[in-house]
């Protein structure tokens, strides 16, 4: 199954943002949640890895889709409640002590 084009990833406002690091997306998008395109930007960097892993494990072409789109409406859900500064104070809590996330 072909990874799908999404003619939104192509357009300027979110090929702007291409520079932005994940953090950086992040920020924006809790700073402005009403402002789709650091959403966008997040999906379209994302969007053919996540649709790999759910092709790979999904039953046929239709699952795939809708398990595509539930992930994606779970990833915004989470996304929009994520608190970024306990985040940031966990990483660099476990950085201290010795420990690594990558």
């Amino acid at each position: 199954m072909q990874i799908p084009s999404f003619p939104e990833c192509n357009h300027a406002i979110i090929q702007q943002l291409g520079h932005l690091s994940d953090r950086e997306l992040l920020q924006r998008f809790k700073a402005e949640p009403e402002a789709g395109r650091y959403f966008t930007a997040i999906f379209c960097r994302y969007s053919p890895v996540v649709f790999s892993l759910i092709t790979h494990s999904a039953r046929s072409p239709v699952q795939a889709e809708y398990l595509f789109a539930l992930t994606w409406r779970h990833i915004l859900n989470e996304l929009s409640g994520l608190d970024l500064d306990v985040a940031e104070a966990t990483v660099a809590g476990e950085t201290e002590q010795g420990r690594s996330l990558s």
